[in-house]
């Protein structure tokens, strides 16, 4: 093993830990983002010396440029260091994505990602049947084996994430990276050999959004691509096959926690304060949408509290609300335009509606997963492929 691989190993590392893990980006990211911006650089000099297409480094400027000039000369006072990790976590992200090729970056990601999800739902089962003391507190939590968030509550898998709502939007935002692969549920045994472990933690954490928009995929592969449309009489079988997998993802307890929650007289539930956030960071958004009110300046938080604004949990909107509902705009036109250049991919707009729904539920956008498809990939030209008559 050379130096090239070991660094190509790092930074894929790195690049899922900054994704929102609580240790490595929440407590540390003080450390853990500059050498990620480091280790990338070194990467992405060593690939490409500078020669990237003109693309990326446009769409790196624009996220960038945006987001200094908008918070810090616009509106001139901003109350923490977030848009600076904002920033260098978007820079580090160019330097891998333009690194690597885009078939290389997605087993070597899919590889690591599993490996962790494998350490994470054994630890998790450990602390969830035996009990585990191993670790440290860390803020809210406990830390098992100093790295894994193992205390979240009613046993819902967060890895080494924040919440087990940011694991599963890391986790989807890998597995749309492969939907030209398991679209053929004929090869299960194939698709349960390389991506069962993903599914596995996916289930494990307990998140309705990741349940919804999990069957969401499976329903639409399964009719699209699975059923003989050729033979009516079958369709009553495929309707019931549905039918069945959609009841028993309603009698799920992640599911109906949620309906509880609903009718709850209590406004301190998740329902309530999610729903509340995307009320308040909607309402903002639509008061200033050219510029917003800056990331976390003192003309935000006021707001936010006139509004009773308590996470800002939908990221979409937060970043509406914060930098602007134009920003917004060609954020997920980037985006859908990535999602068009997958290797023959399902629907475009279905996975755009996925990634959308996953992330709606975290207040941050700007983080390494999103750049997997807003920017274009070293020597990309070997897998670019436009389909005039795919699904759209």
């Amino acid at each position: 093993m050379d130096n090239r691989d070991i660094l190509k190993k790092l930074v894929i590392i790195l690049f899922i830990t900054e994704s929102g893990s609580q240790l490595f980006y929440k407590e540390l990211g003080f450390i853990f983002i500059p050498l990620f911006l480091v280790f990338s650089f070194l990467l992405f000099y060593r690939e490409n010396k500078f020669c990237v297409d003109r693309y990326n480094w446009l769409v790196m400027c624009f996220i960038v440029l945006w987001n200094l000039i908008n918070n810090y000369l616009i509106h001139g006072n901003v109350g923490t260091n977030l848009v600076f990790s904002m920033v260098l976590t978007a820079v580090a992200s160019f330097f891998t994505i333009s690194s690597f090729d885009f078939y290389e970056f997605r087993e070597k990601l899919l590889k690591y990602l599993s490996v962790l999800s494998l350490l994470s739902i054994v630890i998790q089962l450990w602390h969830d049947i035996f009990g585990i003391s191993i670790g440290m507190p860390s803020e809210d939590t406990f830390l098992s084996f100093y790295i894994f968030n193992t205390d979240w509550g009613e046993n819902r898998l967060a890895s080494i994430f924040w919440e087990p709502g940011m694991y599963q939007i890391v986790l989807f935002f890998t597995l749309c990276l492969f939907t030209d692969e398991f679209k053929d549920l004929k090869n299960w045994k194939f698709i349960f050999k390389k991506f069962g472990i993903l599914f596995l933690a996916l289930i494990y954490t307990k998140s309705t959004m990741a349940y919804l928009c999990f069957f969401a995929l499976l329903g639409y592969i399964y009719i699209r691509y699975n059923t003989d449309k050729t033979k009516i009489y079958l369709m009553p079988l495929y309707v019931g096959v549905i039918a069945v997998a959609a009841l028993f993802l309603w009698q799920t307890d992640a599911i109906q926690k949620k309906l509880s929650q609903r009718d709850s007289e209590i406004g301190s539930t998740s329902y309530y304060i999610r729903l509340n956030d995307n009320i308040s960071l909607l309402t903002m958004s639509m008061e200033r949408p050219f510029v917003g009110y800056g990331v976390d300046t003192p003309e935000y938080e006021q707001r936010n509290r006139s509004l009773d604004n308590l996470s800002a949990s939908n990221g979409w909107l937060f970043a509406s609300a914060t930098n602007g509902v134009i920003y917004l705009l060609i954020v997920l036109s980037v985006l859908y335009k990535g999602i068009k250049r997958l290797p023959n991919p399902i629907s475009h707009w279905l996975i755009l509606f996925v990634l959308i729904i996953t992330q709606c539920n975290e207040y941050m956008i700007c983080m390494p997963y999103l750049f997997m498809y807003i920017l274009r990939y070293n020597q990309e030209e070997e897998y670019e492929v436009y389909y005039s008559n795919s699904d759209i």
